[in-house]
């Protein structure tokens, strides 16, 4: 995964895939989506180890249930947990539905094995709105009414956006 240099103080949403849902779930939450790259700290030296002040940023990482998406999302942890990635704070995974209804138990089994190498998930369920809407990003300002998990796991990233503050 490529990377790219961001400051502390914000949650950054990285996609694992194209189309993953990440700048939705940016506006949704407020923080940064980072267009499919693993931020890194200014804080953090190439090829190095963070530096006293710490140099970690806040992130958590989004994929589809589709099976490329979930294989995506298994490499990018894989690569965090291996420390090929800048040790950020991955907070979680969230899973957004490639279709409505059950996952098939195949890739049922895969998300619970991929998410299982992440600090938290959260599985979204279907919004069949949000296909009608040019940016779904903007669903709330359309007068959508997010389902009630979707706020549960919208409230749980601005907390972890309020908890995070600029460092000078």
């Amino acid at each position: 995964m490529s990377t790219f240099p961001a400051s502390t103080g914000h949650l950054y949403v990285v996609g694992a895939h194209g189309g993953a849902g990440e700048t939705t779930i940016a506006a949704w939450t407020g923080a940064r989506a980072s267009s499919g790259r693993w931020p890194v700290s200014a804080s953090w030296p190439p090829g190095g180890q963070p530096r006293p002040d710490g140099g970690q940023l806040d992130v958590v990482l989004v994929a589809r249930t589709h099976a490329a998406g979930l294989t995506a999302a298994g490499s990018v942890l894989t690569q965090w947990a291996s420390g090929r990635l800048p040790a950020n704070r991955l907070h979680g995974l969230v899973l957004v539905p490639d279709a409505p209804g059950r996952l098939p138990k195949p890739l049922a089994d895969l998300a619970l094995v991929v998410a299982g190498g992440a600090p938290r998930s959260w599985l979204l369920p279907w919004l069949d709105p949000l296909r009608l809407l040019a940016d779904p990003s903007d669903a709330t300002s359309a007068g959508m009414k997010l389902p009630r998990p979707v706020l549960r796991f919208t409230r749980d990233l601005q907390g972890l956006s309020a908890t995070t503050t600029p460092t000078t």
